[in-house]
């Protein structure tokens, strides 16, 4: 469930090795590292820190939070 007082991160303000949450519209939320972005096609790369697969997200598809251990 997503936090109300977090405000979703915008994709071209991240930067490679920062740890985000993601919260897709479908699924439980996951931690991951972003590896790279392409804004300008609202794409981000992530690794999943849990399985260690890479991920390309949609940033329509999903909010990507600040990581908060």
């Amino acid at each position: 469930m997503k936090n109300a007082t977090e405000s979703s991160l915008d994709p071209a303000d991240l930067l490679p090795g920062e740890r985000v949450r993601v919260h897709p519209n479908d699924r439980y939320p996951y931690t991951g590292d972003v590896e790279d972005t392409c804004p300008q096609q609202s794409v981000v790369w992530i690794r999943d820190v849990q399985t260690g697969e890479r991920k390309m997200l949609h940033t329509d598809e999903c909010s990507l939070f600040p990581w908060k251990p």
